[in-house]
């Protein structure tokens, strides 16, 4: 019995070793890497801006790169941007309601509404985020 229980608690202080040396990997690791899709509301892939349409299309380009997305067509006379993530492909389009407003929509191209709306939501945050700075054409 004494062997016994010796070995048991040397079984659980290798176990609790062995466990204390593996890399830890925080709670929501699997949100980056594999997201879950959910049902997103056509409503919430439209937001309105105050800046000019050449202006939006520009911002919607840097924040399509910046978000580390894969730009798989430009198409600058329509204002247009096919871009993947995850696996999925997205339109973003700009289209000009006056000469100061227009209008961005983020589209799955293959008008399956199930994704995870964090993907598109990054794109709106980074224009938010940076609509006032000012664009600066640089020269070759």
């Amino acid at each position: 019995m004494k062997r016994f229980v010796i070995a048991l608690i040397l079984c659980v202080c290798v176990t609790v070793r062995v466990m204390a040396d593996m890399p830890q990997q925080p709670a929501n690791a699997n949100f980056y890497t594999n997201p879950q899709p959910t049902y997103v509301d056509y409503s919430s892939c439209i937001k309105d801006y105050q800046m000019t349409a050449e202006e939006l299309f520009y911002r919607t380009l840097s924040a399509i790169s910046s978000s580390n997305y894969k730009i798989i067509e430009i198409q600058s006379k329509s204002s247009r941007v096919l871009f993947s993530v995850f696996g999925r492909e997205f339109w973003a389009s700009v289209t000009k309601q006056n000469s100061a407003a227009s209008t961005l929509r983020i589209l799955p191209s293959d008008n399956s509404f199930y994704f995870q709306k964090t993907l598109i939501d990054r794109i709106f945050n980074e224009i938010d985020t940076y609509k006032t700075e000012k664009i600066i054409r640089v020269d070759k």
